[in-house]
């Protein structure tokens, strides 16, 4: 004999995002009026949305008297577990909220001013219609917490859960005025750079040793008179007549003024390490960023088939 099915269980309602903001900022705010004028709305309907609130938690969350009020045990426990998921909440809302036509994306800066944004106004003529957004930083795009929609990012590619296109591999040459580069003497490369003060990257302490190793020099290693912070830096102190820098030459192509320097007449060396056009899954069907990113590897590899020149003529 078969029995009756178990009835299932009553599971709790959960409550309104719109109670649990009031209820974070009342906290934050120290008063209810404070916490209407953030939402838009008034004293009284805020008390309301929090008064619900409790009867739904079946706690009271603010002790309220003559003097304000303060959150009870309970109201304190609640805010400290709110906080970051309502936060993170509003932030992902705020990528859908705002206009659909803007693409948002993060990189490092000198790839952002030496590579990306010279190129911009032609992606721009091709689609007007797609707004882009550049944010550049030393850390790590947070897709998470961030409203970012893709990146370019330095390194080896392959990170979790994101979907990774090179764009294309480092490679380094030695740049300077081309007053200093003339002083080169055929075989005595090398000297030069013992002779002329060196430009070194702090985040990119490995540069000059791979480079002096790549481009087959002897000797003891050069050590840099003057320390930037970017390779960015690094070009502009070679600009400036500070010294020979080292830079990516693609960097060197894209820059009308960077393409004033002169390369020392070295092979570049190739680094294992180059730019990626990264995307999270919640972007991979915005038609937008797919848009830009077949935009962006079509001008890496139109810009791979000059690049031999550039080298050819150091």
């Amino acid at each position: 004999m078969i029995g009756k099915p178990l009835p299932l269980p009553t599971l709790p309602t959960l409550p309104s995002m719109r109670a649990l903001r009031a209820f974070t900022l009342v906290a934050e705010q120290g008063s209810f009026v404070g916490a209407a004028a953030r939402l838009g709305v008034s004293r009284s309907a805020v008390s309301h949305l929090v008064a619900d609130l409790e009867r739904q938690l079946g706690a009271p969350l603010f002790w309220r008297g003559p003097d304000g009020i303060r959150l009870t045990d309970e109201g304190a426990a609640l805010l400290q577990g709110l906080r970051e998921p309502i936060d993170r909440i509003e932030s992902a809302l705020a990528g859908f909220r705002r206009d659909q036509r803007e693409v948002r994306l993060s990189t490092i800066s000198t790839f952002a001013s030496f590579w990306l944004i010279p190129r911009l106004p032609a992606f721009h003529a091709a689609r007007p219609e797609v707004r882009v957004a550049v944010s550049t930083s030393v850390q790590v795009a947070d897709f998470e917490r961030s409203g970012l929609d893709c990146a370019i990012r330095h390194g080896r590619g392959g990170w979790d859960g994101l979907d990774s296109t090179l764009l294309f591999h480092e490679s380094l040459v030695a740049v300077g005025l081309p007053s200093i580069i003339a002083a080169a003497r055929p075989g005595e490369l090398g000297g030069l750079l013992h002779e002329t003060r060196v430009i070194g990257v702090s985040t990119r302490p490995d540069d000059l040793r791979t480079w002096w190793q790549g481009a087959g020099l002897d000797g003891p290693l050069p050590q840099p008179a003057l320390t930037v912070e970017t390779r960015a830096q690094a070009i502009a102190g070679a600009l400036a007549g500070a010294g020979i820098a080292l830079a990516d030459p693609r960097l060197i192509q894209s820059n009308t003024q960077a393409r004033t320097l002169a390369i020392l007449p070295l092979p570049s060396v190739p680094l294992a390490t180059g730019y990626h056009f990264v995307t999270p899954p919640r972007s991979r069907s915005r038609k937008n960023v797919q848009l830009l990113k077949q935009w962006v590897l079509a001008e890496a590899a139109r810009e791979a088939v000059d690049l031999p020149a550039l080298e050819a003529g150091c």
